[in-house]
């Protein structure tokens, strides 16, 4: 997923500005119908550290009213949440209807941090990942919204921001964790050694109803406009298929004072791995294992139509 991204894509200040403007002002029209209808919405950023989503989420969250969304930043657990599995402690941070949910950080570096681990463990970082999976599911089918931000930044550009930082001696949020001896928090730094991990957690967890939108982020103005462009296509979707009935709704993804804006997502097709294959061992012990599945699922759903 993360390979066929263009980190090449930019953005020149003129048309940042002006395009950032008019989305600014839709997405606090959009949060204030949300609101009206009590559509719920959880917007997740996650991305390699200094892929610059502080500042992205700062930009964004300006155009909303404070009263109509709550901030929830990834923090290290304390002894009585270490004791529970780690998706209970976001269900108290899930948001009211009509309320935005932004999670700087989220579930998913809790997976890395804590499923993942010293060890590398790719099993218990699977049985995370379904966790995930059944969590937003529910939430989905309860009728949130779900919105899913990677920031992506190339390795070149993420040795290049940390050696800035350190040379301005700005401190990462997570050094006073590691200086406590908190080394299962690498990831951060380590880029090579994680990427497959990344890779692997997005693909999983890249579902219909939460899907994942990959932003291309050594271009801050880009990556912040492409956010917001998201964001805006989304929800107006999402509020027209709430309020339209199936005849009438025409699912317009531009807002017409947006129409001028330049296309940041680019096809969907051109980022398709047509070079994927598997071996014929395992296609044939994968194929019998979901053709049981499918058996049993078929069997339930004709069990319920006979009742």
């Amino acid at each position: 997923m993360l390979e066929k991204t263009d980190l090449s894509e930019t953005i020149i200040d003129d048309e940042y500005k002006k395009s950032e403007k008019i989305f600014k002002a839709r997405l606090g029209e959009l949060q204030r119908k949300a609101w009206e209808l009590k559509i719920p919405i959880i917007l997740v950023f996650e991305g390699w550290h200094v892929s610059g989503m502080t500042e992205d989420i700062n930009r964004f969250i300006l155009s909303l009213d404070p009263r109509g969304y709550n901030f929830h930043t990834m923090c290290i657990p304390c002894y009585e949440d270490s004791l529970k599995p780690f998706i209970v402690r976001f269900w108290s941070e899930i948001p009211a209807r009509g309320k935005i949910a932004i999670f700087d950080r989220s579930w998913y570096s809790t997976a890395i941090i804590e499923c993942l681990g010293k060890e590398k463990s790719e099993k218990r970082m699977e049985k995370c990942l379904e966790e995930i999976n059944y969590f937003e599911r529910q939430l989905a089918d309860d009728g949130y919204l779900i919105l899913k931000f990677f920031l992506h930044i190339s390795e070149k550009e993420h040795k290049e921001r940390f050696k800035d930082l350190k040379k301005n001696e700005t401190l990462f949020i997570l050094d006073e964790n590691e200086n406590k001896g908190r080394q299962d928090l690498d990831f951060v730094h380590n880029y090579k050694e994680y990427l497959p991990f990344v890779e692997k957690l997005l693909e999983k967890t890249d579902m219909r109803h939460a899907p994942w939108t990959i932003v291309e982020a050594n271009n801050r103005g880009f990556a912040t406009l492409k956010i917001m462009m998201t964001a805006t296509h989304a929800i107006e979707t999402y509020i027209e298929q709430v309020t339209r009935i199936p005849a009438e709704q025409t699912i317009k993804y531009l807002n017409i004072e947006t129409r001028d804006i330049p296309e940041l997502n680019g096809s969907i097709l051109e980022k398709v791995d047509i070079s994927k294959k598997m071996p014929a061992d395992e296609y044939r012990k994968l194929k019998k294992l979901y053709q049981q599945k499918l058996e049993a699922l078929q069997y339930e759903l004709f069990k319920k139509s006979a009742l």
